[in-house]
């Protein structure tokens, strides 16, 4: 693998002395008699992953040519967790919902790492209250919250795993933010530490039976609710009730609710291709917008199932992590009062890459012209491109044996 350190040992029944440095790029730890051996130990960092060819140490002499032994150790580089990024499932939370909450720990540039058993985390609340739920939603490690309404709780990582997913009840009106700390005094960063906003409603994608739902990867172009990836996705309103404390629907069922609609850009930080979001409302239930953070559009959604969701399919054009964001204004009295929502960050990929250039594409069999000799240089435009249908008709999600991706959207 990348970046592995070699160490290598020559041994040789004499007293001479060995060659420093040594050939072969090596760096001599040290050399040492050992009874009747001289001993030389030396090592090199190998920046690239494969082969490490032969390593090799000269004895000076003056002794004749002996018979010796040769090792090589090749040392994985270790494991090195410089900070932790928390995700959320939305940034807005009813009070009678959960905040899910997964934290990733990450290398300096921002890698997935596994943090060894030994290390163990300890969560805290911007605020100093909120309950964390007994339950791990996902997680090989021990996780102990204190049972209280202080936002304490501790994840003990099982050495397996790069991440693990909680879920958080918070009964105040507040905005919060997860703090972490582990017992090697690693934290989380500014940039990947997201604000939850807790409210007496808000919005959230849903499953279609009163679920909350992660919106899945997609592809560029592709509408979500065509394979691969395929999601029956919804849109739900929910309340606080005042009497249980309990999740309700804010809006009935069967009603058609006029929505702000937008997007935020999370990577890259600026978006120029749009969303198309559609529902199943009988009028005014489309539109398209380049997210920018606002809310540019907006679209009826019909609110269908038992527990008052409503269903909507979208597509993004470009390839990037965006999400998407929900926003509506209450009935007055009193005036001015909102719902809003968000799904989680969602990453969309380009569908396949097209290259092109001259006489690219050129030769057509065997018999056809000479392109270019072995060896010689030339040049290649490769061009991230969008989904259609026509080149994915097996529906796997990558461009089919054949296909003619010349005509597809170039993805900026």
């Amino acid at each position: 693998v990348a970046n592995t350190m070699l160490v290598t040992s020559h041994a040789i029944p004499n007293a001479n002395t060995w060659q420093t440095p040594p050939t072969s790029g090596m760096t001599q730890a040290f050399q040492v008699m050992s009874g009747i051996e001289m001993i030389q130990v030396s090592y090199a960092l190998q920046a690239a992953s494969g082969a490490t060819g032969t390593k090799r140490a000269t004895d000076l002499g003056p002794d004749a040519v002996d018979v010796g032994n040769a090792q090589i150790l090749a040392l994985r580089p270790a494991v090195s967790v410089n900070h932790y990024a928390i995700g959320v499932l939305s940034t807005s939370v009813a009070n009678c919902d959960f905040a899910q909450v997964t934290v990733t720990a990450h290398d300096a540039a921002h890698a997935s790492v596994n943090p060894p058993s030994s290390r163990i985390v300890t969560l805290s609340t911007s605020v100093g209250t909120g309950v964390w739920q007994p339950a791990l939603v996902a997680g090989a490690g021990t996780w102990t919250p204190s049972g209280l309404n202080n936002g304490v709780a501790t994840y003990q990582w099982s050495g397996t795993e790069s991440s693990f997913t909680v879920r958080l009840r918070q009964s105040a009106v507040t905005n919060l933010s997860v703090n972490l700390s582990d017992n090697a005094a690693i934290t989380e960063t500014g940039t990947e530490d997201p604000t939850i906003s807790f409210a007496n409603s808000a919005f959230r994608i849903s499953t279609g039976a009163n679920a909350a739902l992660a919106i899945g990867p997609q592809i560029a172009a592709k509408a979500s609710n065509v394979a691969p990836g395929s999601q029956n996705l919804f849109l739900q309103a929910i309340r606080t009730d005042t009497t249980t404390g309990a999740c309700t629907s804010l809006f009935p069922s069967g009603s058609d609710v006029a929505i702000q609609v937008g997007a935020q850009c999370n990577n890259p930080a600026t978006c120029t291709q749009s969303v198309t979001l559609t529902t199943t409302s009988p009028a005014g239930n489309s539109g398209s917008f380049v997210p920018n953070g606002a809310f540019p559009a907006t679209i009826n959604f019909r609110f269908t199932t038992a527990n008052a969701e409503a269903p909507f399919l979208f597509s993004y054009a470009d390839a990037g992590q965006i999400t998407l964001q929900f926003l509506a204004a209450l009935p007055s009295p009193p005036a001015g009062v909102f719902v809003s929502g968000t799904s989680n960050a969602l990453v969309v990929r380009p569908f396949g890459f097209f290259l092109s250039g001259a006489g690219i594409p050129g030769v057509t069999g065997p018999g056809g012209a000479v392109f270019k000799k072995a060896g010689e240089n030339f040049n290649v435009i490769v061009a991230a491109v969008a989904w259609q249908a026509g080149d994915d008709l097996n529906n796997d999600g990558v461009p089919d044996s054949g296909a003619n991706l010349s005509d597809n959207a170039v993805l900026p």
